[in-house]
């Protein structure tokens, strides 16, 4: 099986996307802890996805760091800051 280049670009706007998304729900949804445990678990299934969408072998994940490492600081931030931002007007109502 022939492992296909990983595209950064594709992999950065998705995890943009799901930073936003989850900290919309966990700020809609006012978790607190439980936000955060939710927010690292679907980061490590994006890895998890990844890695079977271009035919990465799991064993050999550790030789393909742009996998786990491509848009995790825009991932948090702006999760973090969607999550802070949507709880806060939450509270406000």
């Amino acid at each position: 099986m022939s492992i296909r280049a990983v595209p950064s670009d594709t992999i950065y706007w998705v995890r943009l996307f799901l930073g936003v998304s989850l900290g919309m729900v966990c700020g809609v949804l006012g978790l607190d802890v439980e936000g955060a445990v939710v927010g690292i678990s679907l980061y490590l299934i994006s890895i998890l996805t990844f890695s079977l969408m271009y035919g990465i072998p799991l064993k050999n994940i550790s030789k393909y760091r742009e996998l786990y490492t491509m848009g995790l600081g825009a991932y948090l931030a702006i999760w973090f800051t969607v999550w802070i931002l949507v709880n806060t007007f939450m509270k406000t109502l």
